[in-house]
């Protein structure tokens, strides 16, 4: 699906995949779309629908309470359904070249173990080796958890083909042996490309820098 972003300072144009929502397409294109915890629960990655339909995956989710008017949705929940036009409120840049931009992968949950009463460890064996830079983060969805939750990897390596993450059990939290990731019990599991979030006023790609999608499943 062909759509339109027009932004505070220009337009853009790029394609989507079949179920992809607005902003991962954007991301994967190398385009530094709003977003800050790409997962539905901010707001900042909100835009105005100005022609096409789009689909919402998610709506429950908490950021929708940011929106305004009808037209508003949440670019990291809704993906199209025809060729889109829409408008955000912010200043839009190309990222850099080199920047890792969002992708699919599977992954394989390794080394689950406790570290605390309420902190988990974990690793990711990536199918394919990727490269991510300090600050960035994958987005991981467990079976029967709706939804992706955003990890930052606790390792660095160039090519790296296994992921270290730790997890804090949060009250109310949905997840698996009281802390919000998969445990050892998971059949199956999915991350949404590296997101990686630079201290700057631009953001890099979904290792969502900015995210790769994974699905992984223990050994």
């Amino acid at each position: 699906m062909r759509i339109q972003v027009n932004a505070r300072n220009r337009g853009y144009e790029f394609d989507a995949q079949p179920g992809q929502s607005v902003l991962y397409a954007g991301l994967s294109a190398g385009i530094e779309l709003p977003y800050e915890c790409a997962t539905g629960t901010c707001g900042t990655c909100k835009a105005k629908l100005v022609a096409g339909r789009v689909r919402d995956g998610w709506r429950e989710a908490p950021g929708r309470k940011y929106l305004k008017g009808g037209a508003e949705f949440l670019m990291c929940q809704c993906a199209p359904e025809e060729a889109l036009t829409v408008e955000v409120p912010d200043f839009v840049y190309a990222m850099e070249p080199g920047t890792c931009v969002p992708e699919a992968s599977t992954a394989t949950l390794r080394n689950v173990r406790r570290l605390t009463d309420d902190v988990i460890g974990f690793a990711l064996e990536l199918e394919a080796p990727r490269d991510f830079d300090a600050g960035q983060f994958v987005l991981l969805a467990a079976p029967g958890v709706p939804g992706y939750r955003a990890f930052s990897m606790s390792n660095f390596a160039r090519g790296a083909r296994r992921l270290e993450l730790i997890a804090k059990r949060k009250p109310r939290a949905a997840s698996r042996n009281g802390c919000s990731t998969p445990s050892a019990k998971a059949r199956s599991s999915s991350a949404s490309g590296l997101l990686a979030k630079r201290l700057s006023s631009r953001v890099s790609a979904r290792t969502f820098s900015s995210s790769p999608a994974a699905r992984a499943s223990p050994a």
